[in-house]
């Protein structure tokens, strides 16, 4: 019967050329360190850089804004004396379009021009409901200057020698006392104390005539209300 034999090598194994794991801990924890070290520095240089273009962009909005108020401000002074209140928006809007300040803007870094544009936006914003207003304002002091110079005009009429400028002053009268043009542009409070202040004077002038031409028929009349 055949017999199997397992042989015993006599050669001594061979040291293993790959080293052990505890002898490259050291030496990669260290390079962890170094390489942490290193991100840490640049992300460091990162934030510097950054913090120091914040800083020089927000030195370019401030050093340009005051230019860019002054002329959006000059801009709502010029539109507030319009007519009326769409020419006024129009005029306003139009010389307040970021690209009428390109001269200020041309030499702008990217973002410290988006930033002056939003500025330019947000102060033009902020006068729009201002600048209608105000319109409003004169076109409702206009009105009413109008309306009382048309009333004091026809009141003068009243007190003439001359019956047809006396009728047609009544008559003028009557209409600006019950106009719905000067009431709407107006408001019916205004309006009402602009007719109201127009009647009581043109009745204290006619008792003023009355009392010159007839005192003693003025007096009697008194007596009797």
């Amino acid at each position: 019967m055949a017999k199997l034999t397992i042989l015993q090598s006599e050669q001594n194994l061979r040291q293993s050329s790959t080293p052990t794991t505890t002898a490259l801990n050291l030496p990669l924890s260290l390079a962890t360190q170094q390489g942490a070290a290193i991100n840490s520095v640049v992300k460091a240089i990162g934030d510097i850089q950054n913090d120091l273009t914040k800083i020089e962009t927000q030195n370019a909005v401030d050093k340009a804004k005051p230019s860019i108020l002054q002329s959006i401000l000059k801009s709502y002074e010029t539109s507030s004396k319009l007519s009326s209140t769409d020419a006024a928006l129009k005029s306003f809007f139009e010389n307040t379009n970021p690209n009428k300040f390109e001269t200020i803007l041309k030499n702008q870094k990217p973002l410290a021009k988006r930033l002056l544009r939003n500025e330019i936006l947000k102060e033009r914003d902020g006068l729009v409901t201002k600048l209608f207003n105000k319109v409003t304002t004169n076109q409702v002091n206009e009105f009413t200057v109008n309306l009382q110079e048309k009333f004091n005009f026809n009141i003068k009429r009243l007190l003439s020698n001359d019956q047809y400028e006396i009728g047609l002053g009544e008559a003028n009268i009557r209409s600006l006392s019950n106009n719905k043009f000067y009431e709407q542009q107006l408001g019916a409070k205004n309006y009402k104390k602009v007719v109201d202040d127009a009647i009581k004077l043109k009745n204290n002038l006619l008792l003023d005539l009355d009392t010159k031409i007839d005192p003693t028929g003025v007096i009697e009349g008194e007596k009797a209300l």
